[in-house]
């Protein structure tokens, strides 16, 4: 049977894909082609390319800071003294400022802290000094596919509810909300996140830009969190109201 041109047929190659390749690229093999040495190369290249995928999509094992992070996340959407959630939270931050969670666990607490010092808002107050207690699914207002039947279900059947009160109102209303991008005040909103990820507590600015984007159906922030941009990032997308 006639071998491959370029490859002496009493040559044996090892099994396997990889170890093909490695030995193709052994360069004191005269009996190997050029076109074999590129097309090894190229596999080399496409497996090592995988492999790095393979490992990036995997997410970090949940460690202590993590957990008490994200249980304190659960109590804050439960309707939990934010100071009680802070104090608890507080001595993990401080005990691994290693943790793959540390940066996330840490701005959370700082603004939770802060907002704990603010006197809870009253039933009856206009809907965007209750934004802090909005119990509407991050998810819903995050993305415009959902601004159709999903939004509009939500404000049918929760009409209460501070963001929804402001996704119904006039489009005046973007006037009241521009003061609120500047509040990193953890909201009480629970968000669905992709498997692994690490949740992110939306803060009162993301709930206070979304109905703004819905009434004047423009992106004014190219990303997921407001909260999450430097001062001055904020301060622009402010600036283009």
């Amino acid at each position: 049977m006639a071998g491959r041109p370029g490859v002496d047929p009493s040559v044996k190659l090892p099994n396997t894909l990889l170890q093909q390749t490695v030995a193709l690229l052994s360069f004191d093999r005269p009996e190997i082609g050029v076109s074999d040495m590129m097309t090894a190369r190229a596999v080399l290249v496409v497996f090592v390319l995988s492999v790095s995928l393979v490992r990036a999509a995997i997410p970090p094992l949940p460690d202590a800071l993590s957990t008490a992070y994200e249980a304190a996340l659960v109590d804050l959407r439960a309707g939990m003294d934010r100071q009680t959630i802070a104090d608890r939270l507080q001595p993990l931050v401080d005990k691994h400022p290693k943790s793959f969670s540390a940066e996330v666990a840490r701005a959370f607490l700082l603004d939770l802290t802060a907002s704990a010092k603010n006197p809870p808002a009253k039933q009856g107050e206009p809907p965007e000094k209750r934004l802090a207690e909005v119990r509407i699914p991050y998810n819903i207002l995050e993305y415009d596919a959902n601004w159709d039947k999903p939004l509009k279900n939500y404000v049918a059947e929760n009409p209460n509810d501070p963001a929804v009160e402001l996704v119904a109102a006039e489009r005046s209303v973007i006037t009241r909300l521009i003061p609120l991008l500047s509040d990193r005040s953890p909201a009480r909103c629970p968000r669905t996140n992709f498997m692994g990820e690490l949740s992110v507590q939306p803060r009162v600015c993301n709930l206070a830009l979304k109905p703004i984007e819905y009434h004047s159906q423009c992106r004014f922030a190219q990303t997921k969190y407001l909260h999450a941009l430097p001062q001055a990032e904020r301060e622009l997308v402010a600036q283009r109201l």
